[in-house]
């Protein structure tokens, strides 16, 4: 599951992980995010589905800012 964040003129945030870029890897397969969140604290919170071989499961994040 890749997440980023970017400017207000839609550029990457290079502040945020790495060059604006951050990659969550559950089972080294098929990832995704079909839902995300702002918090007030600026934090990101993804929900989605992780994928291996046998199974789909629920698969929640928070990324600090």
């Amino acid at each position: 599951m890749l997440i980023t964040r970017h400017d207000a003129n839609g550029a990457l945030d290079a502040t945020f992980g790495s060059g604006g870029k951050v990659l969550i890897d559950f089972f080294s397969s098929a990832d995704g995010a079909t839902a995300l969140a702002l918090q007030p604290d600026g934090k990101i919170v993804a929900a989605g589905i992780a994928r291996n071989a046998n199974t789909n499961s629920l698969a929640i994040v928070r990324v600090p800012p």
